[in-house]
């Protein structure tokens, strides 16, 4: 009985303290975009852009704790080319109907794991596929790079201009 009501009384905290953080959050956002629309029309650029980096800092913060208190997404070690290849086969079909091309460079990626969601990492790079194939024309080529270093994991999607529309534009 004792353990049941610690534990109750620790889930009543836990929510205390996530509902103070929300109201904290919403009043910093709101402050820094009452900033930002003074900077703006007090003609500070500069001012403007650290001000959204800011903003941008705390978005990050708050999907992080969403992430840690949501079940479900919990943070591992994820095999990034592992990842990487089962979003390009889910969406394999759908770019052949398309008339599409997607290539996928995986093999720098070696063993390269890094520790994260894989669940919403996935989500990430889908929408990227997913947005790639609505703007691409037909006959068009989509690619999803990966790279690795000691620190970090990039995986990029990428659809560039035809190359005759690249050259007008070179």
């Amino acid at each position: 009985g004792n353990v049941n009501k610690a534990l109750a009384e620790i889930e009543r905290l836990v929510k205390g303290l996530d509902a103070v953080s929300q109201a904290a959050a919403h009043e910093l956002n709101r402050e820094l975009s009452r900033l930002r629309e003074h900077s703006s029309a007090l003609g500070s650029p500069q001012l403007v852009a650290a001000i959204d980096q800011l903003i941008e800092l705390l978005r990050q913060i708050l999907a992080l704790a969403r992430v840690e208190a949501t079940p479900g997404f919990t943070l591992a070690s994820v095999d990034a080319a592992a990842l990487a290849d089962e979003a390009v086969a889910l969406y394999r079909d759908a770019f052949d109907s398309a008339e599409v091309a997607l290539d996928s460079e995986t093999a720098a990626l070696g063993g390269a794991r890094f520790h994260g969601s894989a669940e919403l990492v996935k989500n990430a790079v889908l929408n990227l596929l997913d947005n790639a194939l609505k703007h691409a024309p037909a006959g068009s080529r989509v690619r999803l790079t990966a790279a690795a270093d000691e620190h970090s994991v990039t995986l990029e999607v990428a659809d560039p201009p035809p190359l005759r529309q690249r050259l007008r534009n070179e």
